[in-house]
């Protein structure tokens, strides 16, 4: 089976996510050496500004797997711009994404900013074509958290993710995280249980897809935010209403978590309500097991 693995980025410090947290926390043993064991031929495609692409040299020399590095969907700067109006560069994010799904392939997301645990290949390699997987995360504090990531992921392998769940939810909270445990804030809020965090997420973030033409659809449609949030908002629930989403509900199956700096996202103020889908996950129970 082919695999290709999708990072999109720009930025000194997401360059330095994906070297320090995302890529070790990506080769753990369930995760690409379990496709390696499998016999996936897997490809790492890059889409960063061409000055990025320069520093991956040894990154891409130095890889197990094929790296493919493109330069030509994000510029390397922005130009001017108008007040109020979004970052060029930032909108272009979307557009290798939406090449990925005309590659018609089983496609793993790999945000610099995500520390991967242990079950990636067991949990997506039953997808079949058109079929898009999402996976809720916590968000974890980026400034107060980066370094202990590092630390914590040259110490602490458990197959069922156990420790990286007690070390997300414990240690390095996001404050989105320690008000979501106080507020039953709509967007994202968790309980705690007997053996494990119940958390419930809205619109739980894309873990991989097995891209088909027309799921390019969602694009040519009214959009509620920008191109680049098509992938988390109206993608998601034009897969669902289709009987095409399926999602990962249980920490021992898989789990993740993003760096967001402790400045954004103090408590979320809007919740996205265009699909059902949207209603549906915010009562779903995401059971991350401690």
């Amino acid at each position: 089976m082919k695999v290709e693995i999708l990072t999109i980025f720009y930025g000194n410090e997401h360059m330095e996510m994906m070297l320090r947290t995302m890529l070790p926390s990506l080769w753990k043993a369930t995760n690409i050496p379990a496709m390696l064991e499998d016999g996936c031929e897997i490809v790492h495609r890059i889409h960063c500004p061409p000055q990025e692409a320069q520093l991956l040299v040894s990154y891409q020399a130095c890889s197990e797997i094929p790296v493919q590095i493109e330069t030509h969907f994000i510029p390397q700067d922005d130009p001017p711009l108008i007040h109020g109006q979004p970052s060029p560069r930032h909108d272009s994010l979307a557009l290798p994404f939406q090449e990925q799904i005309q590659r018609s392939v089983l496609t793993v997301m790999a945000p610099c900013d995500h520390i991967f645990g242990n079950g990636l290949w067991p949990a997506v390699k039953t997808l079949k074509p058109g079929e898009y997987m999402v996976c809720g995360h916590p968000r974890i504090d980026y400034e107060a958290g980066f370094r202990q990531a590092q630390d914590f992921l040259r110490n602490n392998h458990d197959e069922d993710n156990r420790k990286l769940v007690s070390f997300c939810l414990d240690k390095i909270p996001h404050p989105m995280v320690q008000h979501g445990k106080k507020v039953l804030e709509d967007y994202w809020h968790c309980h705690r249980r007997k053996d494990h965090w119940e958390a419930h997420a809205a619109e739980p973030p894309p873990l991989a897809f097995w891209g088909t033409p027309d799921m390019l659809n969602p694009w040519n449609e009214p959009i509620m935010f920008r191109a680049w949030e098509v992938i988390d908002h109206e993608l998601v629930g034009w897969s669902f209403d289709r009987d095409r989403c399926r999602w990962i509900d249980d920490s021992r199956v898989f789990f993740w978590a993003e760096f967001t700096s402790n400045k954004v996202y103090v408590p979320t103020l809007y919740c996205s309500l265009k699909y059902g889908s949207m209603k549906h996950f915010r009562a779903l129970p995401l059971r991350w097991f401690t």
